[in-house]
């Protein structure tokens, strides 16, 4: 009974996904990958990359520059409410105005990239807020629950491109 329901929500969800796509501008944009990079030097981090087929990885990365990797896995319904945040904060269209940073401010990226190779990023200092990127910047972080409890695919020094990830998450220059 709960899996029919669960098949029934998917479905529901994915027809809003359709109409809200509809209603951009390109209704012909496909999204590839979405990466979150936002380790900060002296502090650590993480770098969150995931896949609209649902693989993903997660980097968490303590001060030291130690870093402990996972893969995770989204389900369709999970990719519909991220395509759903991109569409509803209008990511495509967002820009922040630049500013200079304080000593030790982390400066998180978002990258979106597209199955044509197109991509679109956008930056913020840890210390502004704006509703637009910090609505999708939380939505990917969130996605840290995955590894709680899990054993990680890696534990050692920071790689900040390690192959595994750069041969399924190749990112724009």
């Amino acid at each position: 009974m709960v899996k029919k329901i669960l098949m029934v929500l998917i479905l529901f969800l994915n027809s809003l996904q359709f109409q809200l796509g509809a209603n951009m501008a390109n209704e012909t944009i496909i999204y590839k990958n979405i990466v979150l990079l936002d380790v900060q030097g002296l502090f650590g981090g993480r770098n969150i990359y995931l896949s609209f087929d649902g693989v993903g990885f997660v980097q968490l990365v303590r001060p030291g520059q130690e870093e402990k990797r996972y893969r995770i896995k989204l389900t369709e319904l999970e990719l519909v409410e991220l395509k759903k945040c991109i569409q509803e904060n209008d990511f495509l269209n967002l820009n922040i105005v630049e500013r200079l940073g304080v000593p030790d401010e982390a400066y998180p990226t978002i990258i979106l990239i597209f199955k044509d190779g197109k991509s679109k990023s956008v930056s913020k200092w840890a210390n502004d807020t704006n509703r637009q990127f910090d609505a999708l910047y939380y939505w990917i972080l969130r996605q840290e629950r995955f590894v709680e409890n899990k054993k990680p695919i890696y534990s050692g020094a920071y790689d900040p491109k390690p192959k595994e990830i750069n041969s399924l998450f190749p990112l724009p220059k």
